[in-house]
């Protein structure tokens, strides 16, 4: 019995295929040899490995190529390894083990796919070899330069399958069973190298606001925790750097000369406008360092509340600051709900800006989670100044609930309709349009396509009423704060 291009041993062995492309390669050609192993067997073909090696340099019943790169100067395609079977069976411990771990193959119970890099001949002739307990399966295929693409069949010898199972069946495996060495001695060792090495702290940074305005300074608290359960954390100094515009100063100690396994230390640290930011909304970074070359970075998120330039006009109702930049809105602020009775909000906003056959558009670049129905969109009301102005309407994007346009009804100046479409978030395009007393709320991800989410009928509209963007947290009385970034706010 031989193996060629799709011979079988017999009834009740493996198949071995091999293909190469292109079929009838050229001189210079490369060739991508595809070898695929097929399990007929009604037992599972273990230890089954496959490799593409050069015959001239390696024997493939003892010395096989291992699946590995070659040097640079000798590295070529030696092509594609495919086993296949219809069964867990099939590819058990030895194949799954050896194609995952030495051949760094992506492994399935349905097939298994390695790229096998293996080194050229004067011929560029290679061969096909799988190894298993069952014996050896060989086919050779012409590469590199070759006039013909799968070489002729190579005998082989015939094969006891059930004698060879048998002899792996009763198969026994021993392994030590007395410990050598001392493992007092080892347990020192271990040790020594934790207690040696660096990079066993933790660096926790938090912000009683997320935004710095003018006279109201921001604290940072940056908290040490020496994780290594061996020794103290000696020399740590703790710091905060912020980006340009913002000054930072220490409130607390920075320096402790040591810090106990377990332990922790913290200093507060004071951040401060300091001119014109660069950044809107930038990073504050806390760091640590120790001795041993020891570091641990912490960063945080800070707004640069500097105010808004005309034509903006601003309102809070939930303890908001704002700044912009160019065409970019920032507001950070609490607020425990936007519905019914609570209307805890703070906007950036154009008075008499909105009338009949206006459009508003925003992007809302980003939104702070802090709680499922937080909102940031765009807000349109008689009078924003004035809590319980008629002719209320928001668009807003939720962490939570997709999109949603409130209004109210009744005219008594709170939410209580509304309409959601979708699973959008942050970042999204928001329309919303006025036609008479129709106000229709639209959303998009690319500023293309555009998805309707209702139509708000708010009584009570003047002619002319306010239009801005907007946020909320939606804390649920929990005093939770957060950021909402917006871009290119419009008014036609």
């Amino acid at each position: 019995m031989g193996i060629s291009n799709g011979t079988q041993f017999d009834a009740l062995g493996p198949t071995l295929t091999v293909t190469t492309q292109p079929a009838e390669p050229a001189g210079g050609d490369t060739v991508t040899a595809t070898a695929v192993l097929t399990n007929d067997c009604p037992f599972p073909l273990r230890n089954a490995v496959l490799h593409l090696i050069n015959p001239r340099t390696a024997s493939p019943s003892t010395t096989p190529t291992r699946v590995t790169q070659a040097p640079t100067a000798t590295r070529t395609r030696a092509g594609q390894i495919t086993v296949e079977g219809t069964s867990p069976a099939v590819l058990l411990t030895g194949l799954h083990t050896y194609l995952r771990r030495t051949a760094h193959a992506s492994v399935s119970w349905t097939r298994v796919v390695v790229r096998a890099l293996g080194h050229r001949g004067d011929t560029g002739e290679r061969t096909v070899v799988l190894i298993t307990p069952l014996g050896v399966l060989l086919h050779p295929v012409r590469g590199v330069g070759a006039d013909r693409g799968v070489a002729a069949e190579v005998p082989a010898a015939t094969i006891d399958w059930f004698a060879l199972e048998d002899r792996w069946a009763h198969a026994h495996e021993t392994h030590p069973t007395s410990p050598h060495g001392s493992p007092y001695a080892l347990a020192r060792r271990v040790r020594d190298l934790l207690a040696a090495t660096p990079y066993q702290a933790a660096l926790t940074a938090g912000v009683d606001r997320g935004a710095v305005a003018e006279g109201t300074p921001a604290t940072v608290t940056v908290t040490f925790t020496n994780r290594n359960g061996f020794t103290a954390s000696r020399g740590v100094t703790l710091s905060v750097t912020a980006p340009e515009g913002l000054a930072v100063k220490a409130l607390d100690p920075v320096s402790k000369a040591s810090v106990a396994s377990g332990a922790t230390f913290a200093a507060r640290f004071e951040v401060s406008l300091a001119g014109a930011p660069k950044e809107l909304v930038g990073q504050v970074v806390a760091a640590a360092a120790y001795a041993g070359g020891g570091k641990a970075v912490a960063p945080v998120r800070l707004m640069a509340a500097a105010g808004v330039g005309d034509p903006y006009r601003t309102v809070s109702y939930n303890d908001a600051v704002f700044g912009q930049a160019g065409d970019e809105i920032a507001i950070e602020g609490a607020g425990a709900d936007l519905w019914g009775g609570t209307n805890e909000f703070g906007a950036v906003y154009r008075a008499g800006g909105y009338q009949d056959g206006t459009v508003g558009q925003v992007t809302v670049t980003s939104q702070d989670a802090t709680g499922g129905w937080a909102r940031a969109g765009l807000i349109v009301r008689n009078d924003l100044g004035t809590q319980g102005s008629a002719g209320y309407v928001n668009l807003a994007i939720t962490p939570s609930n997709g999109c949603a346009l409130s209004w109210d009804a009744d005219g008594d100046g709170r939410f209580d309709s509304i309409e959601l479409s979708g699973s959008f978030t942050a970042p999204v395009r928001l329309r919303l349009t006025r036609s008479g007393a129709s106000y229709t709320g639209e959303a998009s991800t690319d500023g293309v396509t555009w998805t309707t989410v209702g139509t708000a009928t708010p009584s009570g509209a003047a002619a002319a009423q306010d239009v801005g963007v907007f946020m909320t947290a939606a804390n649920g009385w929990t005093d939770g704060r957060g950021i909402a970034t917006f871009d290119g706010f419009t008014v036609t």
